[in-house]
């Protein structure tokens, strides 16, 4: 069955109009999906609205919509999560971002540690841009009612502690236990907190738990404990 494609609009145009899209969206449409007229949309503002839309004409640029009635829609999960990961490699980083969107995160921390490279750091203006790029298309494609929250990276000193606190920790034995608390995932660098960093983060009141008994990278430690929360949740079980 073909999926209509999903195009995340804020706000969403007025309903029973015609709508103008223009851009990247466009391009989009018209250079990889290669929609003509006639071709159902799907229009979604990342706040639970959404509306049906048939594309009614088409140029080199743009796209004309004929516009439906807007509907609201709520998929998100039923426990809130935030990660707070760790400037990393950006390739991986992103990678990290595009997966947990799919499983459902709420809310994105980046985190700079001690162990941060500075380089991790230089044009973060233009990094917050594409990593909410990333975020928006894994939106689309995951179907997703409510795009999540990404903050500016902030240092581990000013991270403060809402709901019920994790943090990967190899030598720890607990594992993930169910909530009905907002969850924070705390994931660190590559090469580990330091020891003055894990004192800052017990003080803080975060739990050490586990993953298995092997070590994990940061990215795919992300996507596992995301993983573990929603199905926990009851949000992976059906």
């Amino acid at each position: 069955m073909n999926r209509v494609p999903r195009i995340l609009t804020h706000p969403l145009p007025q309903a029973l109009n015609h709508h103008l899209i223009q851009g990247d969206s466009a391009h989009y449409l018209l250079k990889v999906l290669r929609v003509k007229p006639g071709q159902p949309l799907e229009l979604f503002d990342g706040a639970g609205q959404q509306m049906r839309a048939t594309v009614s004409a088409t140029d080199r640029r743009s796209l004309t919509l004929d516009c439906q009635d807007i509907c609201q829609v709520d998929n998100r999960s039923p426990v809130h999560t935030t990660l707070c990961l760790a400037l990393i490699k950006p390739e991986r980083f992103e990678w990290a971002l595009q997966k947990t969107c799919e499983l459902g995160v709420d809310h994105i921390q980046p985190l700079i540690c001690q162990r941060t490279d500075g380089r991790l750091m230089d044009k973060l203006d233009k990094k917050m841009a594409r990593w909410q790029s990333i975020l928006d298309s894994a939106c689309e494609q995951s179907l997703r009612s409510h795009s999540p929250r990404l903050s500016a990276p902030i240092a581990l000193e000013a991270l403060e502690l809402q709901g019920q606190g994790y943090v990967l920790d190899p030598e720890a034995s607990e594992a993930l236990q169910p909530s009905t608390q907002p969850i924070q995932l705390l994931i660190g660098p590559e090469g580990g907190w330091t020891q003055d960093e894990q004192r800052l983060i017990a003080n803080k009141g975060y739990a050490g738990i586990t993953l298995g008994p092997r070590i994990l990278r940061a990215e795919t430690a992300a996507v596992t404990a995301l993983s573990l929360c929603q199905y926990l949740s009851g949000d992976l079980a059906g």
